[in-house]
């Protein structure tokens, strides 16, 4: 009889929760500004201005005020993922019975002087736990590097094209490329020499 009573009362409690959940979600309307892209660079909190349109808690992190037109946006990311290889490198590699954990975090940062200059970063830490012979360097375990940097200033401000210039994401790999370059080509002359 116990029993009996006891899946009644926890069938009551999970109508209730089925029942109370969708009502209480109603009671507050969507705002179409709130928005989580994917990538994060994407995000537009400036709507946050108007302090009527504050109803989340993390609105306090996502619009900071810092002076006559400067803001700042602050957000952050956790991935995790399992890992479980049967027959790594075809054998090659010690296999991990029971997997491993890969962590990511992500925290970024997104600074507007007025509405032509922006600043926006984001750094990253990766871990892992629990891989047979230890984690690979930058590949499953990296401390804590700068992920993504860019500087954007708009030029032109028209309703249709917004003529702004991005200079960071697509610049650095360029840069990176000459400096790697020129590494390459000043050892050559010492080897000739």
């Amino acid at each position: 009889m116990a029993r009996r009573d006891s899946h009644a009362f926890l069938a009551g409690i999970t109508l209730l929760a089925l029942t109370v959940g969708p009502a209480a979600a109603q009671d507050a309307p969507r705002d179409s500004a709130r928005q989580y892209p994917l990538p994060t660079y994407e995000e537009n909190w400036q709507f946050l201005r108007d302090p009527n349109r504050h109803a989340d808690p993390w609105d306090a992190v996502k619009y900071v005020l810092l002076g006559d037109n400067v803001y700042a946006s602050f957000g952050a990311e956790a991935r995790e993922s399992y890992e479980r290889f049967g027959n790594g490198y075809f054998g090659l590699m010690p296999s991990s019975p029971n997997g491993y954990l890969l962590q990511r975090y992500l925290f970024h940062s997104d600074v507007h002087f007025g509405s032509h200059f922006r600043i926006w970063d984001e750094l990253n830490s990766s871990f892992e736990n629990g891989r047979v012979g230890g984690p690979r360097p930058v590949i499953d375990e990296d401390k804590l590097d700068l992920h993504q940097a860019f500087l954007e200033v708009t030029v032109l401000q028209r309703p249709d094209s917004p003529g702004s210039e991005e200079y960071g994401r697509a610049v650095a790999p360029l840069i990176a490329f000459a400096l790697l370059w020129l590494l390459v080509c000043s050892g050559r002359r010492s080897n000739a020499v």
